[in-house]
């Protein structure tokens, strides 16, 4: 396939992912959790929806956009809870669940499927402070009622115990962790159900970023190609993606791709 900026699926695979890349390796350590992961949802019956970027990748790139190192999925909060307390029940034995429960390091919002045979390396004490810093899969739980006010709030609060006191003070940082996961955020969503423009879902309260996805587009799932498996995504992914990025084929030029541009260690 030829993109607009003139360069062919093969051109860019060679420039960003070329087999045996440390991007690529990553890449693939990726899929094999994310393997792994959609099988153990499909027998538990939990539905899941990869998200955003991943599912740009399936449809114009069949897997991953050739420079990205990013697997994020979406689910409702039911179906999250579910998975997540499966997860903590029946661990696996190299992709840990990454949560404030399972890691005192960890202060994020959502939960994390980690992989412990690889490893980020960042000079970031927030991410040093974490027990499991391996590549990952986020796992987003999602609800009807998208008050871009409400996120920014959440988000807000969020930030700032990760600018005052998460590597600094790590006692108020569990505190006030808690308050804002027991407390503050429940009452935010409340409101946001009730304010919020049902038409589409908005991503767990805390993340920092404000994306809205249609719910028509988006549940209930359908089958889509990823990497040559056969996982799970939007039931319209051309409305899915027009709504989030406009013309999805188009294909950023070089300088405005977002390139992750992180450092790995990966191990067998």
């Amino acid at each position: 396939m030829r993109f607009n900026t003139g360069e062919t699926s093969e051109e860019l695979k060679v420039k960003y992912n070329p087999e045996g890349s440390i991007l690529r390796k990553a890449q693939l350590r990726m899929l094999e959790m994310l393997v792994w992961l959609d099988k153990l949802c499909k027998e538990q019956g939990i539905e899941y929806c990869l998200e955003g970027g991943n599912v740009l990748g399936a449809i114009r790139h069949n897997g991953f956009i050739p420079w990205d190192d990013d697997v994020d999925i979406i689910m409702r909060r039911g179906e999250y809870k579910k998975l997540c307390d499966y997860l903590l029940k029946h661990p696996h034995p190299q992709f840990k669940l990454q949560s404030h429960k399972t890691d005192k390091g960890y202060f994020g919002s959502w939960n994390v499927l980690r992989d412990t045979k690889s490893e980020y390396i960042k000079d970031d004490p927030i991410h040093n402070l974490r027990t499991f810093r391996g590549l990952q899969i986020d796992i987003f739980p999602i609800e009807i009622g998208y008050s871009r006010i409400i996120s920014k709030i959440a988000g807000n609060i969020h930030h700032w115990n990760n600018k005052y006191f998460v590597a600094k003070h790590n006692v108020i940082a569990h505190y006030y962790y808690l308050v804002e996961q027991k407390i503050c955020f429940p009452v935010l969503r409340a409101i946001s159900s009730l304010i919020g423009d049902k038409r589409y879902f908005t991503y767990e309260l805390g993340h920092g970023h404000y994306p809205k996805f249609p719910v028509a587009s988006t549940f209930p799932v359908s089958s889509i190609q990823f990497e040559g498996y056969t996982l799970l995504g939007p039931n319209n992914t051309s409305d899915y993606l027009t709504a989030l990025f406009g013309n999805y084929m188009i294909l950023p030029p070089p300088d405005k791709r977002n390139k992750h541009q992180a450092i790995y260690r990966i191990w067998d």
